[in-house]
């Protein structure tokens, strides 16, 4: 199972808990508090992690492709000259 599954559902499992009894000593207000924040850590983490996964694609930018072509030339003219 993917590790990153198992902290989210571990990490909200602790939050609900702790919700749950915080409520049930009259401290609603602290739960709801601290739910919120775990829950901004919890999506932090799983943007994180999903972003890190994501394929990128390299793309010769424009200074690239020019010196390539310099370069090209260049080999040209010393086989010619050769």
């Amino acid at each position: 199972m993917n590790p990153i599954i198992k902290f989210t559902t571990l990490f909200g499992l602790l939050a609900v808990e702790m919700a749950v009894g915080l409520k049930a000593q009259g401290h609603q207000t602290m739960a709801l508090t601290m739910a919120a924040l775990f829950l901004m850590i919890n999506l932090i983490f799983v943007y994180r992690n999903f972003y890190g996964m994501r394929i990128t694609v390299a793309v010769p930018d424009q200074e690239t492709e020019a010196s390539q072509e310099d370069n090209a030339a260049e080999d040209d003219v010393v086989t010619q000259s050769a």
